[in-house]
């Protein structure tokens, strides 16, 4: 069982009704969109085997199915059930695709695969969630075959994501620096960090392109939804309600320079690093 951080804990215990809105509110505004652009540039269109690893609600699964040729297979591994079980969910709803997609529940750190299985290993934020990011790495490695390739998106720092740069800074302000520390961890991998990894891992003709995002959040409450969702929640709730109530406002007035209509854009950088596994000698 592979050891996580706060965040990481967080979406191993998700419940049903938490990856419902999960999916329902986080895919349509950031991942979905972040997972497209992984799969233009990750996928050729000649995998037959691609691996979706920490796959939450199946967004790269999807968008990869769409993108691969007949014939072709993707597996989308996470370590929590009630994630899958919403990204079955929403995979019927999705109707046809080019390929076929099965959900299985994993561990990145101990991936159930022989060496490798796959043409193609995706993998979108959640590499940032784990301690032990070489042992992860070196895994998702094992399971790509020889000549095949391994991509990862993980959000740029803070500098580049200034919505929830101000969060994390309401958050400081609030408790602690620890805790600011434990809700920005999304945001604390950085590209050029993991690239040397990759290489460390080596795997050869590793690169890094910029992703853009804009984020669209319906309403602000989905903005403060992802903030209850986090490790911040169980501090939230220990406060007395005039307490709450006064931090849920500061909340609302911090993300009033992204309101757009009755929604919240905010731009959101990432990074998606990937190299190739050379082949065997």
């Amino acid at each position: 069982m592979q050891e996580q951080t706060a965040w990481g804990r967080r979406l191993a215990s998700a419940t049903t009704e938490q990856a419902v809105v999960y999916r329902d509110v986080l895919v349509p505004a950031v991942f979905g969109p972040c997972a497209t652009q992984l799969v233009s540039t990750a996928v050729q269109g000649d995998e037959l085997r691609v691996l979706d690893a920490g796959s939450g609600t199946g967004a790269v699964a999807r968008a990869a199915a769409m993108r691969l040729r007949p014939g072709a297979h993707v597996t989308a591994v996470d370590l929590n059930g009630a994630f899958l079980g919403a990204a079955r969910g929403l995979q019927a709803r999705a109707g046809a695709s080019n390929a076929e997609v099965t959900y299985q529940q994993g561990d990145v750190l101990e991936l159930p695969f022989a060496d490798g299985t796959f043409d193609l290993l995706l993998t979108q934020h959640v590499l940032q969630y784990l301690p032990e990011l070489p042992r992860a790495v070196e895994e998702l490695a094992r399971v790509t075959n020889a000549d095949g390739r391994l991509w990862a998106v993980v959000w740029q720092g803070l500098a580049a994501n200034p919505m929830f740069r101000a969060l994390t800074e309401l958050v400081r302000r609030q408790w602690n620096e620890e805790l600011a520390e434990r809700f920005s961890a999304p945001w604390s991998l950085a590209p050029e960090r993991l690239r040397q990894v990759m290489e460390g891992a080596g795997l050869v003709d590793v690169e890094s392109v910029g992703l853009d995002v804009m984020a669209h959040f319906r309403s602000v409450e989905e903005v403060l939804w992802v903030v209850a969702f986090s490790p911040v929640g169980a501090a939230l709730r220990q406060l007395e309600p005039s307490e709450a109530a006064a931090f849920t406002a500061r909340m609302r007035q911090a993300v009033t320079p992204w309101h757009e209509g009755t929604g919240v854009r905010a731009p959101m950088a990432a990074g998606c690093v990937g190299g190739r596994r050379a082949p065997a000698l």
